[in-house]
């Protein structure tokens, strides 16, 4: 299972300061980690820029991140196989820690 974080908006390779904790832990608990771009799915609509530091061969994914629109969730769970990418089972968790 790969963990998606999003990643800092003007540091692209760097996950969004909001979420180091948990990228870290989710690292010292050995799963495997990627960076999500937010800005590129909502204000570019592009999927493909937005996934383009998720590794390919990742089967499952746990969307780590700010809330997304009902459609951009579906987009993601579409575009996958699409990509030419294995089939995924997009597994979603949003940022509710917020709300406790």
């Amino acid at each position: 299972m790969t963990i998606l974080l999003p990643c800092d908006p003007l540091m692209p390779r760097q996950v969004e300061s909001d979420f180091t904790d948990e990228f870290a832990a989710a690292q010292k608990a050995g799963f495997e980690t990627a960076l999500f771009d937010f800005d590129a799915l909502t204000r570019e609509n592009n999927l493909h820029r937005a996934l383009r530091f998720v590794p390919q061969d990742s089967a499952v994914l746990l969307y780590r991140g700010w809330m997304l629109k009902s459609a951009d969730y579906a987009r993601f769970t579409h575009f996958w196989p699409k990509a030419g990418r294995n089939s995924c089972s997009a597994v979603v968790c949003e940022a509710i820690t917020w709300y406790v």
